[in-house]
């Protein structure tokens, strides 16, 4: 209800399914005990999605393989993944991984601060690494993806693009 009540969300057609809706996501949260549900929270929350990018949504399952491989890079180290969609620059998110923590954090990126290491990637390609279906190296071997920064991330980063997803319901 509050991001409702902020303007935050909008829903057109019947108001009352807003508070089925908000229930159903309180008892989400409430069961939900993965590590990655606090920052699907934050990205929901803060950010809005944006319409026809395949990657808003595939965020998700880089999350659930990111939780699953603690302290990747190293502490204080950010990763900026540029996804394009049509030639243009469509969304930015940025892998961080803040001092302090074991697990990293993805968000989306603001313009502000340098960033040594970008990995830009054509929207539907970053589906496909997400998924496993295109190796890192191997796209950036045929040029679909840049990399510019620091060349010994590119194996972590590619160990965690390989991860299988949390599949399991237990």
């Amino acid at each position: 209800m509050p991001a409702f009540m902020t303007g935050k969300v909008s829903v057109k057609g019947n108001i009352l399914l807003l508070q089925k809706l908000d229930t159903f996501w309180n008892q989400v949260q409430g069961q939900r005990k993965d590590p990655e549900m606090p920052n699907v929270k934050d990205i929901m929350l803060s950010h809005p999605m944006k319409p026809g990018l395949k990657s808003e949504v595939t965020v998700f399952e880089l999350l659930q393989k990111l939780v699953r491989l603690p302290n990747l890079l190293s502490e204080g180290s950010a990763v900026d993944l540029a996804i394009n969609k049509e030639g243009q620059l469509a969304s930015k998110w940025r892998l961080n991984f803040p001092a302090g923590q074991s697990i990293g954090r993805l968000e989306r990126a603001d313009s502000t601060g340098p960033i040594d290491n970008v990995l830009t990637i054509d929207d539907n390609d970053f589906v496909r690494l997400t998924y496993n279906t295109l190796k890192l190296e191997d796209a950036i071997a045929s040029g679909r993806v840049t990399y510019r920064g620091d060349q010994s991330t590119v194996p972590k980063l590619s160990k965690m693009f390989a991860t299988s997803r949390i599949l399991a319901k237990l």
